[in-house]
């Protein structure tokens, strides 16, 4: 299902993160994943499609993997758009945010390698939205779970010379 050109707007130079987040939501439905997509306004961002689908994906699945669900939301704040996946699983302690977005951070026993994490994920999805301009942030998912929130920059595309051609 990846794509080069998920949630690209062919009538404009950019892509629908909104699309990408109702498309990824679909796909892991499929997988007979608890995942919903809602708030979805038209959202076009000056990225590379399948690199923001890689870091939505990468976040949803997380979410099923150690939240049991995901719930995807996105927003518009002034000149940024915000896609944010949020769980209700156990979450990560406020100490223990930072370390994990680095790479091969595994946080707990049940994230190793033998259960199939590798601590790429969050890793990965950071440096794909810091490539766009934008950051990643995690924070708790009140009462209980683990939100994750990209933030790009709705800016012309030809001023961020990653997402250049």
């Amino acid at each position: 299902m990846e794509s080069a050109n998920a949630g690209r707007d062919p009538d404009e130079d950019g892509v629908d993160i909104a699309v990408i987040a109702e498309a990824t939501a679909a796909e892991f439905r499929a997988l007979g994943h608890d995942v919903a997509a809602t708030g979805m306004p038209r959202c076009v961002v000056p990225a590379q499609g399948g690199l923001v689908w890689r870091a939505v994906r990468n976040l949803v699945d997380n979410a099923v993997k150690y939240g049991g669900s995901a719930r995807i939301a996105v927003s518009e704040t002034g000149d940024r758009a915000e896609l944010r996946v949020a769980d209700n699983g156990p979450g990560i302690p406020q100490s223990e945010l930072e370390r994990a977005l680095e790479p091969f951070s595994l946080l707990e026993a049940s994230r190793n390698r033998d259960t199939g994490g590798t601590g790429l994920g969050l890793a990965i999805a950071r440096s794909i939205a810091e490539s766009h301009g934008g950051s990643l942030t995690l924070g708790p998912n009140a009462p209980r779970g683990l939100a994750a929130t990209i933030s790009l920059p709705r800016g012309d595309r030809t001023a961020n010379p990653a997402t250049a051609r």
